[in-house]
């Protein structure tokens, strides 16, 4: 299986727009990397706190094809940071965003990240959603030693020292899914993924899972970016007699395989759809279809708790927003209450890499998610999955939860 996906890896390119440009986003960081360097000795990083105020960068797309998603994150950090002005901000400074949109496109995130460090000087970045995204952007962030806050659940490949991965590690939600979709379903799986380069890398690593705790890989198909079309491969699916479907596509293309499901003679509720990059959202767009769909996630907006409860109520009385609260939403707030946090425990005006990741060791907080804690050796969070099963009324009924994971990306490049 491996080897198949990863000779599609290989041949493929990217297909959808705000994916594509993640090399010459990379040629571009390159490109600049002598007069990023040579204005970072002349300017420093000295306006980061300049006067009364603190800079933070929000990099998140405003336009483009994954706006939706990511206006969402921004609101959650301008949340935060209004709490913590409105509460005396960072040892008498106030927190002074400076938004940049960059349109869901890598190459257009590489210049605005540049502007972020380089000419606004902010002392960490919170954004990017994307894969392409965030590796387009992390050599200029790790050329001028800044910091990236990364909020998006991600493959574990290659990862920094300077970004601060507020997500789950895909790999190790798939060897938490796999085992309990095979005891619980069966060991027959289809997979069906967006031709991307992150959904590709998933894909391959739960199909690795499946082979290795004996499950069988009955059918894998790849399809365009935004393709709403699903009458061959719900065929295909029917003639594999899969146990359960797994998932890897992008938002819309899973709605509409979920409203078509059923009209080629499909049911959710007998071969169920599960995966890690599904959300609450797209459960609400698909409707009454979704019944029956299965969830992966670190997060999942019906838990229980005090914390969830009031982070939910403090968004929505502050924003008048439809959006569902995902993983994504909710790590960005974590994300963003550390960086905060670790900040307030700097006197002295340090505010390197070095020093503000230093600060966040030690760091705890009550989760709307439930228990985590901040790894400092690999700059994840440590974390517990949940499995949830969309119910009649679109809501995910969360029927297990892991152990506390320790979230180390190494495990993806074995």
């Amino acid at each position: 299986m491996k080897k198949r996906i990863l000779a599609l890896l290989l041949g493929a390119t990217m297909v959808v727009s705000s994916l594509v440009g993640c090399t010459k986003a990379d040629e571009a960081a390159t490109t600049g990397e002598t007069a990023a360097s040579s204005e970072t000795e002349d300017t420093g990083k000295s306006t980061a706190s300049d006067g009364d105020t603190i800079k933070l960068g929000v990099l998140f797309s405003s336009s483009g094809s994954t706006s939706t998603l990511e206006d969402v994150c921004a609101n959650v950090v301008q949340m935060v940071v209004d709490e913590t002005n409105e509460a005396g901000g960072i040892n008498g400074k106030q927190i002074e965003i400076v938004r940049e949109d960059y349109n869901s496109d890598p190459t257009v995130a590489v210049e605005k990240m540049k502007k972020l460090i380089l000419q606004d000087g902010v002392v960490a970045t919170i954004g990017t959603y994307a894969s392409a995204s965030r590796n387009s952007v992390k050599p200029v962030v790790e050329e001028n030693d800044s910091l990236l806050y990364y909020p998006t659940s991600y493959e574990g490949e290659t990862p920094s020292d300077n970004i601060v991965y507020m997500g789950a590690v895909s790999q190790q939600q798939w060897e938490y899914l796999i085992p309990w979709l095979k005891e619980n379903y069966g060991e027959k799986m289809f997979f069906v993924y967006t031709d991307t380069t992150g959904a590709k890398l998933m894909t391959e690593q739960a199909a690795d899972v499946c082979e290795e705790i004996g499950g069988t890989v009955v059918g894998e198909e790849a399809v365009p970016a935004g393709q709403t079309d699903f009458s061959t491969i719900i065929t295909k699916m029917k003639q594999a007699e899969p146990d359960v479907i797994v998932s890897g596509l992008w938002a819309d293309s899973e709605t509409a395989m979920y409203k078509q499901f059923e009209n080629y003679g499909m049911s959710m509720k007998d071969t169920p759809v599960a995966g890690v990059q599904a959300d609450e959202n797209v459960f609400k767009a698909a409707g009454s279809v979704a019944e029956g769909a299965i969830l992966c996630a670190s997060y999942e907006n019906t838990i229980e708790n005090d914390a969830n409860t009031a982070w939910k109520e403090a968004y929505y009385s502050k924003y008048d927003d439809s959006y569902e609260m995902t993983a994504l939403s909710e790590s960005t707030y974590i994300g963003t209450y550390y960086l905060i946090e670790a900040l307030k425990k700097i006197t002295d005006g340090d505010y390197s890499t070095e020093n503000i990741l230093k600060n966040m060791e030690g760091i705890t907080m009550d989760a709307p998610e439930g228990e985590i804690e901040y790894n400092a050796a690999t700059h994840h969070f440590n974390m517990k999955y949940k499995i949830g099963i969309v119910n009649a009324e679109g809501k995910l009924d969360v029927v297990d939860t892991s152990d506390l994971i320790v979230q180390d990306p190494a495990s993806s490049a074995e």
